[in-house]
């Protein structure tokens, strides 16, 4: 039995379910509940070469060097060829584990690096993956580098991205649309270009609400 009660959400028995609490908390939103799917449907052919549990973390070192790691599982890929994995006009081919996960590690000398749009360009790499059966889009993603600065006491806070201190300025995201909870780049655009044109360098997406890997990749594109 729990032993505090939430004064945020209707009822405090959702904290035990798995989403989202957008409709059910009255100091946030209207009482209303989204119905449907959320996030992109696709028709996979049977037997045709599919991305599952993807997995990438994109940084960059001092010396101006991206290093990218991939993980990803690939259902209906020939296992006798292993796929080539291409960023920036560099390429790895990615090593299979007992476990079926394929992965890579490659560096980036003097990559372009992703910069707040108040502070430099937001570059953003795409990501492509070449297996025997052709070629899989995997998104795009940016290298940066994100530090705390402590201040000379120690007892600061500040962030600094690619060495270079930022005053962070922005809000709390929600949602483009509360009833259809939208996942695409049309339905974010709008508002985080107002976010960008006020000046916002940064937003932070709670806990409580729902949101997508393309929303942050709408987000990085619109902060540009």
């Amino acid at each position: 039995r729990a032993r505090w009660r939430t004064q945020l959400a209707n009822h405090a028995g959702l904290r035990l379910m798995r989403t989202t609490l957008l409709g059910h908390m009255p100091g946030w939103c209207p009482d209303v509940h989204a119905v449907g799917p959320w996030r992109g449907l696709h028709l996979v052919a049977e037997g045709s070469v599919r991305v599952e549990d993807f997995a990438i973390e994109a940084t960059l070192g001092e010396d101006g060097t991206g290093r990218l790691r991939v993980a990803l599982r690939l259902p209906g890929a020939p296992g006798d060829t292993p796929p080539v994995l291409h960023c920036a006009g560099w390429e790895a081919p990615l090593d299979k584990a007992d476990d079926g996960l394929w992965s890579a590690d490659m560096l980036l000398p003097g990559i372009e690096a992703w910069w707040p749009h108040t502070h430099g360009t937001p570059h953003l790499h795409a990501l492509t993956l070449r297996t025997r059966t052709g070629e899989i889009a995997l998104g795009r993603t940016g290298f940066r580098r994100i530090e705390v600065d402590r201040g000379g006491d120690g007892d600061g806070f500040a962030l600094k991205i690619n060495g270079e201190r930022i005053f962070c300025r922005g809000a709390v995201w929600t949602n483009a649309d509360i009833l259809r909870l939208p996942s695409t780049r049309e339905s974010y655009r709008p508002w985080l270009e107002r976010a960008r044109d006020a000046h916002m360098n940064i937003l932070r997406i709670g806990g409580t609400m729902a949101s997508t890997r393309r929303a942050t990749g709408a987000a990085r594109t619109a902060s540009g």
